[in-house]
C-alpha cells in the first residue's frame, strides 16, 4: 500500500470509519500474523498480537507514515516481542505452552480440528522452508503465489516444497 492511500485511510479512521481499518486489515493481516507467529511461536497468541497492531493503527491518528508496509511490519514485530516478554516468557517458565490449550485442539477449518500438540510435533519434523510453507498455506491461508513472493523463490519451488511436506506429513501421520 502506498503512503498516500494509507494516509487517506488514517483520515477515515479518525472519523471512526471501520471500513478503512478493515481495508488495512485485509492488506496486512497475513504477513502480520506470520511475523507474530515467528516471534511468539504459538498460534493461539497470534490473534492477540494482530489485534494489538490494529489498535495501534487505529490510534495512529495524524502520524505521517512514509512507508506503510515497513511501519506496519515493524509495529507487528515490536508488538509481538512485547507480547512475548509480557505473556509467553513468563508462561514458559511456569508451564509448557503445549499444555495451555484446555481441550488440546487446533482448528483448521470449521469442520476439521487437529490436536494442537500433534500438529506442532508433526510440523516440527519438517525442514524450515517446508514448515514455513505449510504453516502459511494451511494456518494463515496464503496462496502459493503469495508464499513465493514473500520467500522470493519461484512458484514451482514453493509447490515442490509444499508437495514434499505433505508427503512427509502423510507418512508421519500414518505412523
Amino acid at each position: 500500500m502506498d503512503a498516500q492511500r494509507f494516509s487517506e485511510l488514517q483520515k477515515r479512521i479518525q472519523k471512526s470509519d471501520e471500513s478503512a481499518l478493515k481495508e488495512i486489515y485485509n492488506e496486512y493481516c497475513k504477513k502480520t500474523r506470520w511475523i507474530a507467529y515467528r516471534i511468539v511461536g504459538n498460534f493461539g497468541f497470534v490473534e492477540d498480537v494482530l489485534n494489538d497492531v490494529l489498535i495501534k493503527v487505529w490510534k495512529s491518528g495524524n502520524k505521517k507514515v512514509k512507508d506503510p508496509d515497513n511501519w506496519i511490519y515493524k509495529t507487528a514485530e515490536n508488538t509481538a516481542r512485547d507480547y512475548y516478554r509480557k505473556h509467553i516468557k513468563w508462561l514458559k517458565m511456569s508451564v509448557s505452552l503445549d499444555s495451555l490449550s484446555e481441550n488440546g485442539t487446533f482448528v483448521k477449518t470449521e469442520s476439521e480440528t487437529y490436536n494442537y500438540v500433534e500438529f506442532q510435533s508433526l510440523i516440527n519434523k519438517l525442514d524450515e522452508t517446508e514448515r514455513e510453507i505449510i504453516i502459511k498455506k494451511t494456518v494463515f491461508s496464503y496462496t502459493h503465489q503469495e508464499i513465493a513472493d514473500e520467500l522470493k523463490i519461484p512458484l514451482g519451488t514453493v509447490l515442490w516444497h509444499y508437495q514434499n511436506a505433505l508427503k512427509k506429513l502423510k507418512v508421519e501421520f500414518s505412523k
